[in-house]
């Protein structure tokens, strides 16, 4: 409850300071001929691309479902589990309260937590890598103009792949080299416990050797059922797609024109990917200064703090208003789970 109660108040601190920002860096005047001369349709369709990242983002719950359970035993409901989890990622540091919240709710209806938690975490996994390797190739494809127009380009850049790479790292460890992986992880632990900057690194890592087991045995049952699979990473693409070209919808409605539309469709892709790695709620912070280098510059004629709040309205608070008002029609609290048993996985 502590921890819920900082992130929010980190959140809440942030928004304000942001607010703050677009009045007094752009004025009341520039805001007000923005909001004149804004094309709603267009910007509604901006709205539209973050729920279709939604929309994905159940679909891929559902083909990593149906691949592990069965067609027959999915209980349906991946909209809702994937708007529960869009809510706890965004009020938690490295969006790890998503994870728990979801299983919860795959629990609720009739998943067994073990099998829960190796579709979510299975799911996380797909994101991670296909966010990586579209970014990889962005950067190869279109190196020369985000290092001549985006300052450290290349350092920040470095510095997001980096973190995400040693991320799918892990994971990969674990399921090829599991002792190795397992040494490590204590290790690393063992170590924040020594600079008190963990309690309880026996209990944690238990924690994180139950979700890479569950993680493997996940995949052991897709890799029989590989359309599923190809399946989930084609929905994952789409996600991930729709969530780029929201700037590419905004300019429209802000600047009236098409400007340079895929360079600030590459440019969102970076600011998602390295703002995946800011241990704030939500990203806090770090999105919206990232934003502010890669994408408000392209509205050359919109205030440039004004573009930033209207792009974290449609793809981050919006996660809260509609993720919450999902969480409200859940009866308990989705991250306080009940002791489910630990069953074996059933295909």
């Amino acid at each position: 409850m502590k921890k819920i109660v900082l992130n929010s108040v980190i959140i809440i601190i942030t928004s304000i300071a942001l607010v703050v920002l677009v009045f007094f860096t752009d004025g009341v005047q520039s805001l007000f001929d923005l909001i004149v001369r804004t094309n709603y349709y267009w910007l509604f369709g901006a709205f539209l691309c973050n729920v279709l990242f939604w929309v994905f983002g159940s679909f891929t719950v559902g083909f990593l479902k149906r691949g592990i359970i069965g067609k027959k035993n999915d209980p349906g409901q991946n909209f809702k589990t994937v708007m529960v989890g869009q809510f706890f990622s965004s009020i938690t540091p490295f969006q790890t309260g998503g994870q728990p919240a979801q299983v919860y709710m795959l629990n609720k209806m009739g998943v067994n937590a073990g099998t829960g938690s190796s579709i979510i975490i299975l799911k996380s996994v797909l994101f991670q890598t296909v966010l990586f390797l579209y970014c990889i190739i962005l950067y190869i494809t279109n190196r020369q103009f985000l290092v001549l127009n985006i300052p450290n380009f290349n350092l920040l850049f470095i510095i997001g792949a980096t973190a995400n790479l040693s991320l799918i790292g892990i994971y990969a460890l674990f399921l090829f080299k599991s002792n190795m992986a397992a040494k490590a992880v204590r290790g690393f632990f063992r170590l924040l416990h020594f600079f008190k900057m963990m309690k309880e690194p026996e209990e944690k890592f238990k924690e994180v050797q139950e979700s890479l087991q569950a993680f493997r045995d996940g995949l052991s049952v897709l890799v029989q059922r590989f359309w599923y699979i190809i399946g989930a990473y084609a929905m994952q693409i789409l996600q991930q797609t729709f969530l780029f070209l929201v700037p590419v919808l905004m300019i429209r409605a802000l600047e009236g024109v098409f400007f340079f539309s895929w360079e600030l469709f590459v440019s969102t892709a970076m600011v998602v990917m390295i703002a995946s790695m800011v241990p704030t709620p939500g990203t806090s912070g770090g999105s919206e200064g990232l934003s502010l280098l890669f994408i408000a510059p392209f509205f050359y004629n919109s205030p440039k703090m004004s573009v930033v709040l209207i792009w974290r309205i449609l793809t981050y608070y919006s996660n809260i208003i509609f993720g919450g008002i999902f969480c409200l029609t859940v009866k308990e609290k989705p991250l306080i789970s009940g002791q489910a048993s630990e069953e074996s996985l059933e295909v």
